[in-house]
């Protein structure tokens, strides 16, 4: 899981890094506005995305039906490698 969330770094900033300034900002904007006109309590997660070329891993939780702790991901021994464009929220 480690190797596949570093590799979507790597791919995030390089397509990021290779897009042009102009196609971002009108296709954010076509998506937000698509977004906001169905669910206008959403968030603008399009305008978030684009705006950097970091990767922003949450970690989360599974339980099981009694709600009994089965995984969390990443745990702190998870994506202990040095990249830079990686934040993990913990």
């Amino acid at each position: 899981m480690d190797r596949l969330i570093v590799r979507m770094a790597e791919l995030n900033k390089f397509t990021f890094e290779n897009k042009e300034q102009e196609f971002v900002s009108d296709d954010v904007a076509e998506v937000t506005k698509d977004l906001t006109e169905d669910q206008p309590e959403a968030v603008d997660l399009p305008a978030i995305m684009m705006t950097s070329p970091e990767l922003i891993v949450r970690q989360v939780r599974v339980v099981d039906a009694e709600g009994n702790l089965k995984v969390v991901y990443p745990a702190k021994t998870d994506l202990n490698v040095d990249v830079h464009n990686v934040t993990v929220i913990r």
